[in-house]
């Protein structure tokens, strides 16, 4: 059982459901950091971050920090799977 982490005054995130074993949490919104996405997709982060800089994935650069999109299935969207052109 990990601690509970108090919450900021005037936060409004609320706090995640634990995910059950086996499953993965909710997908953050449709963005995620990259070690969050290789988490997901089963890929180390080296690899991940190789996909995104080939532009395999769908992913932006915001400074010096990379988000890569998620699907609907809370894994990482490929640029295959929207038919984009690489």
């Amino acid at each position: 059982m990990s601690p509970r982490v108090p919450r900021m005054p005037g936060s409004r995130r609320t706090p995640q459901r634990p995910a059950a074993a086996g499953e993965l949490p909710p997908p953050p919104r449709n963005w995620t950091t990259v070690k969050d996405a290789a988490d997901r997709g089963g890929l180390s982060l080296a690899t991940m971050y190789r996909h995104c800089d080939q532009g395999l994935v769908v992913c932006r650069k915001l400074g010096s920090t990379w988000r890569v999109r998620l699907g609907s299935d809370g894994f990482p969207l490929y640029v295959a799977e929207t038919g984009a052109a690489a």
